[in-house]
């Protein structure tokens, strides 16, 4: 190419106006494409053919391509958690830009990806209704607010909802895990991959997996060797006691001791055994004060049940409620 032939190319360039500029090697491609345009014009006024607004137009739509491309970082970031409750220094890596600790700004989006260590735990209660909890060393990524990736870890998830807007998917290097309106834990430790639900029912799926439903009460286990086995799980077992560390907190001022104990069994899988319906019905009119945060649900039961009139016992599998003189 000889020097007056790069002029005009260039002539040709300003014509076309600013444009933001693309990678080099983009910009060497079209500067040689526009040439080879220019050389088939036999040197006629192009910028006034059909070729040169062929041209500009490709240049423009790759300018624009390679900006969309350069500032897809500096997309608004919206909060799809209601509420965050971290336990620990809980690391977040925002539209990889690298790890660090989520800190107070308590804000996750989609493409979010999470890190949880050793006495690691997070909750997160999303705008959806449907509430997350990390257990220690887990890793997930946040696809959007009704897409989770788990990596490796476990995870929670309480929805006490069966509407469309409560729909969440749990993805796993195996399969993927669908609710209706449940309590349920998900783990993918050790190429294994496990399921437990403690109410409502699951529902498996995955292209080297056979569809399955998990019902309230079973669990799932589902190895690399492609081998599913499934038992039966109590509410109130040892699988779920994580759960407690980082449970919601409860606020309990001016709630009744039966909300409260609602709440407790909801926790721990324990269900309210009352004396009698009288010691019930009077259970709904005791109101409460103070704060049980930091307290897990099953310790809370020796702070606020000494300040009713009742007592409590743990038999049976059971939280047995009794009069104080009972």
């Amino acid at each position: 190419m000889n020097d007056i032939n790069n002029k005009d190319i260039e002539n040709i360039l300003d014509k076309a106006g600013p444009r933001i500029k693309p990678e080099q090697q983009v910009r060497d491609e079209v500067y040689k494409e526009v040439h080879k345009m220019w050389l088939a014009t036999h040197r006629s006024p192009f910028y006034k053919t059909p070729v040169f607004k062929i041209a500009a137009s490709l240049f423009l739509l790759i300018s624009v391509f390679s900006f969309t491309l350069l500032n897809q970082s500096d997309q608004p970031i919206y909060n799809i958690a209601q509420s965050i409750e971290a336990q620990g220094q809980i690391q977040i890596n925002h539209n990889n830009k690298g790890w660090r600790n989520l800190g107070n700004e308590k804000v996750i989006s989609s493409g979010d990806s999470i890190k949880t260590l050793k006495n690691d735990r997070l909750l997160v209660n999303l705008f959806n209704g449907n509430q997350f909890r990390v257990d220690e060393n887990t890793h997930l990524k946040i696809e959007s607010n009704n897409h989770l990736l788990l990596l490796s870890g476990r995870i929670y998830i309480d929805s006490g909802s069966t509407s469309e807007d409560h729909k969440l998917s749990i993805e796993t290097p195996f399969a993927e895990v669908n609710h209706i309106g449940t309590q349920y834990s998900v783990s993918f430790i050790d190429d294994e991959l496990s399921i437990g639900v403690r109410d409502g029912l699951v529902l498996i799926k995955g292209d080297d997996v056979v569809q399955s439903e998990v019902k309230k009460g079973k669990s799932y286990l589902l190895k690399s060797n492609g081998m599913v086995s499934y038992a039966d799980i109590k509410p109130y077992d040892s699988m779920w006691q994580w759960t407690q560390k980082i449970s919601s907190d409860f606020l309990i001022q001016d709630r009744s001791l039966s909300d409260y104990l609602d709440w407790v069994s909801s926790e721990t899988g324990y269900p309210i055994k009352w004396e009698s319906v009288t010691v019930r019905n009077k259970a709904k009119s005791i109101k409460l004060s103070g704060s049980i945060n930091d307290i897990q649900p099953i310790d809370s039961l020796d702070v606020i049940l000494p300040t009713t009139r009742f007592k409590y016992s743990l038999s049976d599998n059971q939280i047995y409620i009794h009069n104080e003189n009972g």
